[in-house]
C-alpha cells in the first residue's frame, strides 16, 4: 500500500510540475474548463457504479451491464456534448473512413 501511494503523489507531483513547466515557457494553458466538467462526469459515474448493486445472479451479466451503463452515462455525454473535442474529431474521422470505404457519397 505505501508504494502505491508513493507511487501516486510522485506521479501527481511530476504531472502538476509538467503543467507548470508548459505554462512558464510556452506561456500555454495544457488544461482547460471541458478537462474539470470530465473529471467531474467521471467521478460522478465512478461513484454511481461503485454503490450501484444489480442483484443478478451473474457477475459477467452485472460487468456488462455495468459497461452498458457506463457507456450511455459517460461516453455518450462527451461525445454529445463535445466535451473532449480531440477524441470527438478522432471517432467522427474514424467512423467517416469506414462509411467513405462502403459508401463514399454519404459523408457531409
Amino acid at each position: 500500500v505505501g508504494a502505491a501511494i508513493s507511487t501516486c503523489i510522485a506521479l501527481a507531483l511530476y504531472n502538476i510540475l509538467r503543467s507548470v513547466y508548459v505554462y512558464v515557457k510556452l506561456n500555454l494553458q495544457p488544461l482547460d474548463f471541458n478537462i474539470l466538467k470530465v473529471f467531474g462526469l467521471f467521478l460522478a459515474n465512478l461513484v454511481l457504479f461503485e454503490y450501484l448493486d444489480l442483484g443478478l445472479a451473474s457477475p459477467l451479466l452485472s460487468i456488462f451491464l455495468k459497461l452498458g451503463l457506463f457507456f450511455l452515462t459517460f461516453c455518450l455525454p462527451v461525445f454529445i456534448f463535445n466535451l473532449e473535442p480531440n477524441s470527438v474529431d478522432f471517432i467522427k474521422n474514424f467512423y467517416y473512413k469506414r462509411i467513405k470505404k462502403s459508401n463514399p457519397e454519404q459523408r457531409p
